[in-house]
This record gives C-alpha cells, structure tokens and sequence, in this order.
C-alpha cells in the first residue's frame, strides 16, 4: 500500500532511472511521468508492440526498475494505453501526496522540537535577597 511507503522510499518511484524504457519511435521514458505522457496520445498499434497476451513490457519496467510493485501489478492487467495513462496519473499523485505529507510531518516535528528547545533553554530567574 502507498500509506506504508516512506518520503525516501515514493521520491525514489517517482524519480527519473538510468534505465529508460525506449519505445519504438525512439522516444526514451525515464520516469513515471514519462510513462504518463507518452501513454496519453499512445495509438494501440504502439500500444501492442508492448502488451499484449504474452507481455505487458510497461509493467515489468515499472517492477523492475522503478521498484514500484503495486503499480506493477495494477498496471499488469491494462487493455489499452488509456488504461495504462490513468492508472499511472492516479499513482503519481498518490506517490505525491506520501512525499508532500511526509514533509508537512517533518516540518511540525521540528517547529516542535524548536520550542521544546527554546522553553529548555531559557534560563530561570535568580532573586537576589537584599
């Protein structure tokens, strides 16, 4: 599930890869986003040469390079580029909102630790006796 991934863990899916995935017209895909793009004006003869019923060539990219198991297996049983194109745009935002979330998170844990700090630090007041 996306909840149980980390930031570090949804920017490493989302990041671009040293191993792109090259389509036939030579255009290279190095990401998620990539993949996105290039399934939305995708025809179904490109489509085929990719996944059909004895491959499906964008889901073992996305398993095997990006990592992205649940993508994968979603991805697995697409019959058209158009399914391919939302099934990667709904992923991309849940991945997006782990990394966004994760940081909200991370900013009010230092805001927080910044005024445990500040109240630890203050020094107490001395009354002197006259």
């Amino acid at each position: 599930m996306v909840e149980n991934l980390s930031q570090n863990e949804a920017n490493a899916i989302l990041c671009g890869k040293d191993n792109p995935f090259w389509l036939s017209d030579g255009t290279s895909l190095k990401s998620l986003q990539d993949l996105h793009q290039a399934t939305d004006k995708m025809s179904d003869d490109v489509f085929t040469n990719y996944v059909n019923d004895d491959k499906n060539d964008f889901s073992n990219w996305i398993k095997d390079v990006h990592g992205d198991h649940e993508l994968a297996h979603s991805v697995v049983n697409a019959s058209s580029a158009s399914d391919v194109h939302g099934i990667v745009k709904k992923r991309i935002k849940q991945l997006g909102n782990v990394a966004r979330n994760s940081n909200k998170r991370k900013t009010k844990e230092v805001v927080n630790m910044r005024n445990v700090n500040v109240a630890v630090a203050k020094p107490a007041t001395v009354r002197q006796r006259v």
